[in-house]
């Protein structure tokens, strides 16, 4: 299988796992913390310290994940900066496999709305215990690493494969793609399933990397 990069993104506390082997068995964590000041350059120096870290860190896996932005945020600047996080992580370490955030809740809890207690309790007991012991509480990264291990389970548990495609099936423009660039009919790409199927078969034969 190889190896998993898992990373909850944040300006304060960016929580990061990562998972190797066939069964996708996590090997190191950790969390990269950051204090705010009142400089011109503060999101920019804090996103570079994160930055920093990820960068070494992902040279040592074959495959990047991470949360996918919530729509929910009541603060616009607490969005606007962490989507200037991870563009800047996506800039400096690659692109990134990503998981909606309810999506994320419902496969660790069955609720997709569930809150920051439920994701810890949901983890097994050992895992737990290996943050606890590490020095991770609630309100120091516990809650932050309980999600990237989550995100690193949530890929684990869906063949490579079909990342790639739901990745590619993104594309707006991926019907006329299919049509235009890979000689698809119009009745062999019409629906979402068929697309699948298309683009399944394309990175089957090494067509599409």
């Amino acid at each position: 299988m190889g190896s998993l990069l898992a990373i909850d993104q944040s300006i304060t506390c960016t929580a990061w796992v990562i998972f190797e082997g066939d069964q996708y068995d996590m090997t190191s964590f950790g969390c990269i913390k950051t204090k705010k000041d009142t400089s011109r350059n503060n999101l920019y120096r804090r996103s570079s310290e994160i930055c920093g870290v990820l960068r070494h860190l992902s040279t040592q896996v074959d495959t990047l994940v991470r949360e996918g932005l919530g729509f929910g945020l009541s603060n616009s600047n607490a969005s606007r900066d962490l989507a200037y996080l991870v563009g800047a992580i996506e800039r400096d370490c690659g692109p990134f496999f990503e998981v909606a955030p309810t999506q994320l809740k419902k496969f660790s809890t069955g609720s997709g709305k569930a809150d920051k207690q439920d994701m810890i309790e949901a983890l097994p007991e050992y895992i737990l215990t290996q943050f606890m012991d590490a020095g991770y509480k609630k309100s120091t990264g516990l809650s932050d690493l309980a999600d990237a291990y989550f995100i690193g389970k949530w890929f684990a548990s869906k063949d490579e494969l079909e990342h790639k495609v739901d990745s590619i099936c993104k594309d707006k423009k991926l019907k006329n793609i299919l049509i235009k660039d890979f000689d698809f009919t119009e009745e062999q790409v019409s629906n979402d399933s068929k697309r699948r199927g298309a683009v399944r078969e394309l990175i089957e034969a090494g067509r599409i990397v």
